[in-house]
Order: C-alpha cells, then sequence, then structure tokens
C-alpha cells in the first residue's frame, strides 16, 4: 500500500487530477453500490474529498499571501 502512495502522491497535488481522480472512485463506489450490492459510504468519499481540496486551496492561499511582494501577483 506504501508503494501505491507513493506513486499516487505527487499526482494528488494538482486541483485537477485530484478531482479526476475522486471521479474515478466515486463512480466505481457508485456502480459496486449499485450493482454488487456493497455499501461503500459515499458521503464520506465526497466530505474527504472536499477536505483535501480545501486543504490544497488554502495552502495556496496562505503560501501566496506570504510569500509574495505586496501587489504583485503571485505564482503557483
Amino acid at each position: 500500500m506504501k508503494k501505491i502512495w507513493e506513486k499516487i502522491k505527487p499526482w494528488l497535488i494538482d486541483l485537477i487530477s485530484c478531482t479526476a481522480f475522486f471521479i474515478v472512485i466515486y463512480l466505481v463506489a457508485w456502480t459496486f453500490n449499485g450493482i454488487k450490492g456493497t455499501h461503500f459510504d459515499l458521503s464520506n468519499l465526497s466530505n474527504f474529498y472536499l477536505m483535501i481540496v480545501g486543504k490544497q486551496t488554502a495552502q495556496h492561499g496562505i503560501d501566496s499571501i506570504f510569500n509574495s511582494p505586496k501587489g504583485q501577483q503571485p505564482t503557483k
């Protein structure tokens, strides 16, 4: 599991890639809930996604405020 996490971690830093990754996971879980009768908790999965995206957004905002001169456009 650690090897998988190390391969996925850099890819999840980008917001678009992170969103695509969670959409795929959500759709697979939703499909298995309907077809196979599994009980994946989709609301917790969406809350986890919102937590990660919120953290990334807040981190980018804080980094931009404290690391760029006043009046200059922050770079990502």
